[in-house]
């Protein structure tokens, strides 16, 4: 099938809802994964409409794949590969957030969780997110760049409260 067809065809919308499946992405887009990453503190560092055409290119080149054959490198502004951040970014919006927003937003037949696929294509979006985001211009980086600046302080503080005189350390011995 080809991708304009693809993106024309009807889907299933949980339990009694079809439409095409171009309608029901701008919609995903649009009203669910975009205003949701920003409302968890992060900045997009691509487009609406290019995260769209990111998203239906995955979905239709991976569809009939498993999650750990598939291939997501459409498209990665994120050039912020610094572990304290993504696992920050995985505390903010991690395993639980992520399923409150599925059990909104996943009831596609490509992401549901009857689709033999489903389960991959959700994997995909969450894991293609972290590589979209513009974590220079996100709130959320402000804040891990602060307990950072913390810890190291409190780091600090500790060398030098442990700190003995070298002196006074050899006249108790």
């Amino acid at each position: 099938m080809k991708f304009e067809q693809w993106l024309n065809n009807p889907v299933r919308i949980g339990e009694c809802g079809i439409q095409p499946r171009k309608i029901w992405l701008r919609d995903f887009i649009k009203k669910g994964l975009y205003p949701w990453i920003i409302s968890k503190g992060y900045t997009w560092g691509i487009t609406e409409s290019h995260l769209r055409n990111c998203i239906a290119t995955g979905l239709y080149e991976n569809r009939k794949r498993h999650m750990l054959a598939s291939k997501w490198d459409y498209s990665f502004v994120n050039e912020f590969e610094n572990e304290d951040h993504k696992m920050h970014f995985y505390h903010i919006i991690g395993t639980d957030q992520w399923e409150s927003f599925w059990n909104l937003w996943g009831n596609m037949s490509d992401l549901s969780d009857d689709s033999p696929r489903g389960q991959d294509r959700r994997i995909d979006i969450q894991e293609f997110i972290w590589g979209q985001l513009d974590l220079s211009r996100s709130p959320q980086t402000d804040i891990v760049n602060e307990l950072l600046d913390d810890m190291l302080e409190d780091e600090i503080d500790d060398r030098r409260s442990n700190r003995i005189d070298i002196y006074l350390q050899e006249s108790h011995d």
